[in-house]
């Protein structure tokens, strides 16, 4: 189970994100392409005036999803990052589980040990008081 998501997918997802701008920027240069046309007039000069206010503002969406993408990428990170100290702490709990346990078990088997003892030490003290009354 991987907790938090799968950092492998979501620097997939950066990737299509960073292709994204690639094609965005493939466009930008395409409206640049166009304010090569030999045209000479007031229009014209308006036409190539709102061609690069198009490429720019084409060229900000590229660099919004660069920076989607970056992030992205960043997520990814700290995901790992975080899945691999939970994973840690994980296995330090299941380690401190067992040594409980373990504790425990020596635990009883001293009691179990200790009260052992004590009924042999019985056992014993009643034969000697039945070896003492003659029985």
């Amino acid at each position: 189970m991987v907790f938090g998501g799968d950092p492998t997918e979501v620097r997939e997802h950066a990737r299509r994100v960073r292709a994204w701008a690639d094609q965005v920027d493939g466009v930008a240069g395409e409206v640049l392409q166009a304010d090569s046309v030999a045209w000479v007039s007031d229009a014209a000069s308006r036409f190539r005036d709102e061609l690069t206010a198009r490429q720019a503002e084409v060229q900000a969406i590229a660099v919004r999803y660069r920076e989607a993408a970056d992030r992205l990428d960043a997520l990814a990170a700290a995901l790992e990052e975080r899945q691999q100290v939970l994973a840690g702490l994980l296995a330090a709990a299941g380690r401190t589980f067992e040594e409980l346990a373990g504790a425990v078990s020596d635990g009883v088997g001293d009691v179990v040990d200790v009260a052992q003892g004590w009924a042999n030490d019985l056992a014993e003290t009643g034969r000697d008081v039945l070896d003492w009354a003659g029985l």
